[in-house]
């Protein structure tokens, strides 16, 4: 789904990107209001950091897309508040305030909340306004696009039923399990473990006592599925019976036991198990229309001037 960039997150960011100095160069101006090359370099790193691109490695290529997608994106967020200012559209101003008080509570002290805004080029003031424009961004999508997609139960019912293949479950076993951190005397620890196993000293009873991890899912054991865990452990799990016990498991960081308490065969999951995962795909495809559309009715309006 479409996202506006938040101030919250620029305030975590490194100020450029690939070593980019940041400057007060204009690169675009929307209906008047200007995008400055500060603005982009942040906002590329943003995107890159979301997209998982090592900012360290990235080529020149790379770098080109991020910033001619990020300059695009900033595009249609200028567009978005030009109009909703154009329509004199407000919003609660305590709303911004309750945003500001968040981003305070991340620091220890009102200085370092004040000394990283101007490590990033931000004044209180200039962050209250950029805090205000997301808001009012917000609630103008909200507005003009949100408001008006619905999904019917009917269309959930005929996309389950034309994609099938897409809601299969596969192959999960239900395990118990026995974590030990690795460490000192740690293998010791694992091979003693499996001795009173071996001794028929219950699981359950062991992974409660003995485990270095106390979470539910140690308790009360967890479904696992292939393909969503690390090689070394599906290849122990996967060949099991119910009721029957792994071999010690070892990994970079840890042993492991899993005894196999549960096993489903890979089905087609019912309908009212995936109706929310098929509703928010169905909505996110025609929240993509819908916000396309708008976007492309306010260009038509707008004068954009991009200077790089």
């Amino acid at each position: 789904m479409r996202k506006f960039l938040t101030v919250s997150a620029l305030l975590l960011l490194i100020a450029n990107i690939s070593g980019a100095v940041l400057v007060n160069r204009v690169v675009a101006v929307v209906n008047g209001e200007v995008i400055t090359e500060a603005d982009l370099v942040r906002f590329a790193k943003k995107m890159a950091i979301a997209r998982n691109i090592d900012l360290a490695q990235m080529d020149r290529a790379t770098e080109d897309k991020v910033i001619r997608e990020s300059l695009n994106e900033l595009i249609e967020d200028m567009l978005v508040l030009s109009y909703a200012k154009r329509l004199g559209l407000g919003i609660d101003e305590k709303a911004v305030e309750k945003r500001i008080a968040v981003i305070k509570d991340s620091f220890n002290t009102e200085m370092e909340f004040l000394s990283r805004l101007e490590r990033d080029g931000l004044s209180y003031e200039s962050l209250w306004q950029r805090i205000h424009n997301d808001i009012l961004k917000t609630k103008t999508v909200d507005y003009f696009v949100k408001r008006k997609i619905e999904v019917h139960p009917q269309e959930i019912e005929k996309y389950y039923l034309a994609n099938k293949d897409e809601f299969i479950a596969p192959e999960a076993f239900k395990v118990e399990k026995i974590y030990v951190k690795k460490g000192e005397s740690s293998r010791d620890r694992i091979d003693q473990i499996k001795l009173l196993i071996e001794k028929k000293v219950p699981f359950k009873d062991l992974a409660q006592n003995h485990s270095d991890s106390l979470a539910d899912n140690v308790r009360e054991g967890e479904w696992i599925q292939k393909g969503r865990i690390g090689e070394e452990i599906a290849n122990a799990i996967f060949g099991l019976n119910v009721g029957e016990v792994s071999d010690i498991i070892e990994t970079e960081g840890a042993y492991y036991i899993f005894k196999v308490v549960a096993k489903s065969e890979s089905h087609l999951e019912e309908l009212d198990k995936v109706k929310d995962k098929v509703y928010n795909r169905l909505y996110q495809r025609k929240f993509s229309e819908k916000f396309n559309k708008f976007i492309t009715e306010l260009k038509e309006d707008a004068q954009v001037d991009i200077k790089i």
